[in-house]
């Protein structure tokens, strides 16, 4: 699990790095950096309930 959650936080800064070059709103980045926070506590908390 944290080897896939580290390849995700590559690939999302790789991807949003061009367009904050470019102007884009931050309100994007900061869009994908919750969805990531949301999706690994809810990994987390899934694997407590199983375990």
């Amino acid at each position: 699990m944290q080897v896939d959650i580290r390849v995700q936080n590559g690939w999302v800064e790789k991807a949003e790095l061009p367009a904050a070059r470019t102007g884009a709103e931050p309100g994007v980045f900061v869009a994908n950096m919750r969805f990531l926070w949301y999706a690994v506590s809810a990994a987390s908390a899934v694997r407590a309930l199983i375990a």
